[in-house]
């Protein structure tokens, strides 16, 4: 999922909550002069501990900046945390906005 933001942003936390078959969540900014940072990155996501992560002090995200957010799924049998892993895992907790974009979030 990517967003283009015509503001500057300051930034004092992230929120990475991909739900029990969630595996990985990543952040990502690109500057309008094209450097690319990650923001946060969560190669081992647990829904049970890793929700919300501060800064000390803010982070300034300068406008026209893309942030590109990535999440890996689990589904599978190998996942203790997968509640069915028989069950398609719906996305519902997306917003309506971007729950047709098959980019957006799935795996």
């Amino acid at each position: 999922m990517m967003y283009l933001h015509s503001i500057d942003m300051q930034v004092m936390a992230y929120l990475a909550e991909v739900h029990v078959q969630g595996k990985a969540f990543t952040f990502e900014a690109t500057t309008p002069e094209g450097k690319t940072e990650v923001l946060l990155d969560l190669p081992n996501y647990d829904f049970n501990w890793q929700l919300r992560y501060d800064y000390a002090q803010f982070r300034l995200i300068p406008q026209g900046s893309h942030l590109k957010i990535t999440a890996a799924y689990d589904n599978s049998i190998d996942n203790p945390a997968n509640p069915d892993p028989t069950k398609t895992s719906p996305l519902n907790f997306l917003p309506e906005a971007i729950k047709g974009n098959s980019d957006a979030l799935s795996d």
